[in-house]
């Protein structure tokens, strides 16, 4: 089973505390660098990053979203069929080895699929793969998911340029890049719930108004867009159950 654990070099703190927790799982699983994004320059950024600077992305969610991307490389590269993912604030429970193997068997892998192991906003409560996992409807959060290889090439797709987080899983699903669900009671919390260790959440506090504005803005210019939009509203008027996840 293939498990990568997305940590800064320089924080090991966080990289012993959940190797500690690793360690008492199942999995072999590996550290993956995570990419400074104040390390780049701007110029080498605006060739990775849809209309940067006037995005609002901050330098560390360009690194956040470049070291997922490095990995769903490497599952396509080398031809990995699941990956467990996490950053290094996942508390992660004892059994997370047999809920992974249980998903995996449970996957269509002909469809590009996402499991959200973290709490999410919402989810349809009318559409369900078993008794835990649900259709997400709003969720962000990427420090727990599990993707098959499918999802991993379209994600590289909808990311070349980066034009979102990492985390906007509510975008990559209404433009049909991937499917998401959530395991429904959420199973990975985070040892930084609130945030306050976070540098990437320290420097977006000040942008996270005008970005979410950009993020409106743009969307609106990608193919197909009122299509997308249109399927939705009918989809949540007429079809889908929606619950907020408390």
């Amino acid at each position: 089973m293939n498990t990568f654990v997305i940590n800064l070099q320089e924080n090991v703190v966080r990289r012993m505390a959940i190797k500690s927790q690793l360690d008492e799982t199942n999995l072999n699983y590996e550290f993956i660098e995570a990419i400074k994004g104040s390390n780049l320059s701007d110029e080498e950024i605006k060739t990775l990053v849809y209309d940067y600077p006037h995005c609002k992305l901050t330098k560390g969610e360009i690194g956040c979203a470049l070291s997922h991307l490095s990995i769903y490389k490497r599952i396509v590269q080398e031809n990995i069929s699941h990956a467990l993912i996490f950053e290094d604030d996942a508390v992660i429970p004892k059994n997370i080895a047999k809920i992974f193997q249980e998903i995996r068997q449970l996957d269509n892998d002909k469809k590009a699929n996402v499991y959200l192991l973290s709490r999410v906003h919402n989810f349809i409560e009318n559409s369900k793969l078993n008794n835990n996992l649900y259709s997400a409807y709003q969720a962000i959060g990427a420090h727990a998911y599990i993707i098959n290889k499918k999802a991993a090439k379209r994600m590289i797709l909808a990311q070349k340029p980066i034009i979102y987080e990492a985390d906007m899983w509510w975008y990559f699903k209404f433009f049909n890049y991937i499917n998401v669900y959530c395991y429904i009671p959420h199973i990975v919390n985070s040892s930084d719930e609130n945030k306050d260790d976070s540098s990437l959440e320290l420097e977006r506090a000040e942008l996270v108004n005008d970005r979410a504005k950009y993020r409106s803005l743009v969307r609106k210019k990608i193919k197909y867009y009122q299509y997308y939009r249109v399927k939705n509203l009918i989809l949540r008027k007429y079809f889908l159950k929606i619950k907020t996840y408390k």
